[in-house]
C-alpha cells in the first residue's frame, strides 16, 4: 500500500515526493481562491476543483479560506 493510499484512509503515512506534491499543488490553488474570491466565483469554483475539494455546486468561503490537503466538502 503506498502513501497516499494510507493518508486517504486515514492511516500513519510518511509524506514522500507524491504527497508534496499533491499537497503543493493544492496550497497553490488555494492561495488562487484566495486571491480571485469573491469577484471571480467562476475562478473559484475551478480553484477548489483544483485542490481536490468535493463540492456539490456553488459554494463560499471567505477569504482567507485555510484547509488542509484532502478535505472533502
Amino acid at each position: 500500500m503506498d502513501n497516499r493510499t494510507r493518508r486517504d484512509r486515514g492511516m500513519a503515512y510518511f509524506s514522500d515526493e507524491s504527497v508534496m506534491n499533491e499537497q503543493l499543488k493544492a496550497k497553490r490553488a488555494i492561495r488562487q481562491y484566495n486571491a480571485c474570491m469573491p469577484f471571480d466565483t467562476k475562478q473559484g469554483m475551478t480553484c477548489l476543483e483544483e485542490a481536490g475539494i468535493v463540492h456539490k455546486g456553488v459554494m463560499y468561503f471567505e477569504p482567507p479560506f485555510h484547509c488542509e490537503y484532502g478535505t472533502h466538502i
